[in-house]
C-alpha cells in the first residue's frame, strides 16, 4: 500500500471526510481492475459499477482468511488482453472526459469509475508507475 492509502486506512470511520469515503470507493474500482487483470471476474463492463459479488471474492478478515483466497485463484492475463483493455478504458477516458468538458450525457458511463479502472491497468502494465502518481493524461 501506498503511504496515502495507509494514512487514509488508518483513520477511523468518525475521521472520514466525505472526500475521503469517495477516496475509498475509487480504490474499489481499482480493485475491480486488479481481481478483472488476475482472472478473478470474467468481465468487468465499463458502463456498471462493481458488481455486487465483489466481497465474497475478497478474504473475509472476520474469519481470518488471508490472502490466499486471491493468490489459490488468481492468474494474471495475457499481456495482449491486459493491453487491449487499458486500450478501451484509454478512449473511455478521452469520450467521457471530452464529455465533462463539452456538456454532452454519456449514460451510465462514468468518468470517475473509468479514471480508476485505467490507473490500475497503467499500474500493472508500467513497472516505473508510482501508484500515487499514476499518468492519467488522455
Amino acid at each position: 500500500m501506498s503511504p496515502s492509502e495507509k494514512a487514509l486506512l488508518a483513520k477511523t470511520n468518525d475521521e472520514l471526510t466525505e472526500r475521503d469515503e469517495i477516496t475509498i470507493y475509487w480504490f474499489i474500482e481499482a480493485l475491480w481492475s486488479f481481481m478483472w487483470a488476475g482472472s478473478l471476474i470474467s468481465a468487468m463492463p465499463f458502463d456498471e459499477s462493481v458488481g455486487d459479488g465483489m466481497a465474497a471474492l475478497c478474504p473475509n478478515l472476520e474469519r481470518g482468511e488471508g490472502p490466499e483466497k486471491f493468490s489459490q485463484h488468481m492468474r494474471l492475463r495475457p499481456s495482449d488482453e491486459l493491453f487491449a483493455e487499458l486500450d478501451l478504458y484509454f478512449r473511455l477516458h478521452w469520450w467521457t472526459r471530452d464529455a465533462n468538458l463539452n456538456g454532452y450525457d454519456t449514460g451510465s458511463v462514468k468518468l470517475s469509475v473509468i479514471m480508476e479502472r485505467r490507473k490500475a491497468l497503467e499500474w500493472i502494465l508500467d513497472p516505473t508507475c508510482d501508484w500515487d502518481h499514476v499518468p492519467d493524461n488522455t
